[in-house]
């Protein structure tokens, strides 16, 4: 069955999208965007979050160390993707909801009043 004009739209414009927008690590569409501090390279924080607490705590993309402190949020970055593309975000954020919900529940009961550590885990780097 051939697709719709509206499905094909679609696709032609996900596939024009900017790699600059995109996670380097889960390759889709920035959500709260977060840089390596060495390298550069923009991360969803989830997914910042996710490789700090790897093994190997390296950039996928050029094996720089990642930090030990979880950086903050680029607002600028961010408001510019859900100005660029407001459907892909929305999207994205409604099928990440339940998997930050379940991150969150994990965490302390008030994370914002304990210091920031070199200690690397999910419970001190949310956002």
């Amino acid at each position: 069955m051939a697709d719709s004009i509206y499905e094909y739209l679609e696709r032609k414009r996900k596939a024009s999208m900017d790699k600059r927008y995109c996670c380097a690590e889960c390759l889709e569409v920035l959500i709260d965007p977060v840089v390596g501090i060495r390298c550069g390279h923009v991360f969803d924080a989830e997914c910042m979050q996710r490789l700090m607490t790897s093994s190997s705590a390296c950039c996928p993309v050029c094996q720089d160390p990642l930090p030990t402190l979880m950086p903050a949020v680029c607002t600028a970055l961010r408001e510019l993707v859900e100005a660029e593309f407001p459907e892909e975000v929305a999207r994205r954020r409604a099928r990440v909801a339940p998997q930050r919900a379940a991150l969150l529940a994990r965490a302390p009961a008030s994370p914002a009043s304990q210091p920031r550590t070199g200690v690397k885990g999910a419970e001190q780097c949310l956002l």
